[in-house]
């Protein structure tokens, strides 16, 4: 998927937190809510089912990969229930 921005703007350390935010909602705006609907159960559905997800990448991406890995932990670690892929 490409996003273009709306509108060009010329970028300064004024309004630089602005187009960013900007681009950003454009980016909410264009990913199909169908998407997002299924990412989520299947991961509801991993989860459910005690199994593991695997992130990877290379590079920066291997940065974005690990922060996905802690942000799922995070939100499914649950008192009383082992951790996915532990047992």
């Amino acid at each position: 998927m490409i996003v273009r921005a709306k509108t060009l703007r010329v970028v300064n350390s004024l309004n630089v937190i602005d187009v960013y935010l900007d681009a950003v909602q454009d980016i909410g705006r264009a990913v199909p809510r169908e998407d997002i609907e299924r990412v989520v159960d299947i991961l509801y559905e991993v989860w459910q089912e005690g199994k593991a997800v695997f992130t990877m990448g290379n590079g920066g991406s291997a940065s974005t990969a690990t922060h996905l890995a802690c942000d799922l932990a995070k939100c499914t670690l649950v008192p009383g229930r082992p951790r996915p892929g532990s047992a």
